[in-house]
């Protein structure tokens, strides 16, 4: 399967609209509608980068093995750092924090933290991962 069904397929599990995976990816729309067509195809770095806004496995869009991406809660992320949930939800809104992500949609917003990423660049340990 490549990189156009494996997105149509998360699209359909999750009943997620192009525009909606658009914001999640900082992309238009009528880019991720040429993605679903097969007219254009991301980079490898760029197909890394959609996984992780939605929150799939770095490397879903690829035939490579899962990374053991994981993905955090605003509550968890929040504990390891020993700072408050607001302190988290506002650096994700502001972009200030480059292990996540905040998006936000209709419903309101939407937190993407890569459990990984954080580890890795503040220096912590995520418990369970």
């Amino acid at each position: 399967m490549g990189f156009k069904e494996k997105l149509r397929s998360v699209m359909q599990e999750h009943n997620w609209s192009q525009t909606y995976v658009a914001g999640m990816v900082g992309r238009s729309a009528g880019t991720v509608s040429l993605w679903l067509a097969g007219k254009t195809e991301p980079s490898e770095t760029r197909c890394e980068d959609i996984a992780l806004a939605l929150g799939l496995p770095v490397n879903y869009f690829r035939d490579a093995p899962d990374t053991g991406f994981r993905r955090l809660t605003v509550e968890q992320t929040a504990r390891v750092l020993g700072t408050s949930k607001d302190t988290v939800r506002l650096g994700l809104q502001q972009g200030v924090f480059p292990w996540g992500y905040a998006v936000q949609t209709d419903g309101g917003w939407t937190y993407i933290i890569n459990g990984g990423r954080l580890e890795q660049i503040e220096g912590v340990k995520v418990e369970g991962g």
